[in-house]
């Protein structure tokens, strides 16, 4: 399919044909003036014979005749090429129009291309921080699994050293054995650390465990006096603390944890 010529390409070829029209219509105008010289020459014929005034006469209708359809056929081109330059003008606003209506469409198809862009790049930051807390997530699991593996030999060895400490004591006499009373507990939320393991950490190892309210007791031999306490729970800091034993209608010591 052949593509139609641009609206440029039409009005430039229009006026092209004006301006060839005008040229023709200025010659046909000098054209006439010599006729009409002509005329005015053979009009002084009249006073020649009557053989050169009848050639005269018909010379000049014959002049007159060849002008007056000249005239006429240039006015009747002049007036179909005005016609066509006012159809090539219309269309030409036409495609004006339209040229301004897929601009204005263009440049709202830009836009949301724009927003689409702007969402993409959104969402790609997005998924990296997921990536990344991913990783981090999964880095805290391994350490929560180390953790885990770490509190269960803690908690073998204790119950290990707990036996010993309950063997061992057995053999002392209960009147040589002093009272250490005390509550763990959330640093945080002030509330009892159940199921915390706790442990005499010089000397004879003696092992007891909080209950659901944090409470624990231990009990061994006076000597030395001042004992290190060891406190350990899974998601929390192993803390180790000095302690003393409990005199009689003493408050239980409190302990704090701070979450890891």
């Amino acid at each position: 399919m052949i593509p139609a010529p641009s609206p440029e390409a039409l009005d430039r070829k229009t006026q092209l044909e004006i301006q060839k029209l005008e040229v023709e219509v200025q010659r046909a105008q000098t054209d006439r003036q010599k006729a009409e010289l002509e005329i005015l020459e053979l009009k002084r014929w009249h006073r020649r014979p009557a053989v050169l005034q009848s050639i005269a006469v018909i010379v000049v209708a014959v002049v007159a005749a060849i002008i007056g359809t000249a005239n006429g056929w240039f006015s009747t081109r002049l007036d179909s090429l005005k016609l066509e330059q006012e159809k090539v003008q219309r269309d030409i606003d036409d495609l004006n129009k339209g040229r301004s209506t897929l601009n204005a469409q263009i440049a709202i198809l830009q836009a949301e291309r724009d927003e689409l862009q702007r969402r993409l790049s959104d969402a790609g930051t997005e998924a990296d921080r997921l990536s990344k807390t991913v990783s981090s997530l999964q880095i805290k699991a391994a350490e929560a699994d180390r953790y885990k593996q770490d509190l269960r030999n803690l908690q073998q060895e204790l119950a290990k050293v707990s036996d010993q400490a309950e063997a061992a004591a057995k053999r002392i006499p209960e009147t040589n054995l002093v009272q250490m009373k005390g509550i763990v507990k959330d640093q945080t939320t002030r509330m009892g650390i159940e199921g915390a393991s706790v442990i005499i950490l010089n000397g004879s190892a003696f092992t007891s465990y909080t209950d659901s309210n944090g409470y624990f007791e231990l009990s061994r031999p006076p000597n030395p006096g001042r004992f290190l306490i060891g406190i350990a729970k899974l998601g929390y800091i192993n803390t180790a603390v000095e302690f003393t034993a409990s005199r009689p209608g003493q408050p239980p010591s409190e302990i704090y944890l701070q979450r890891e």
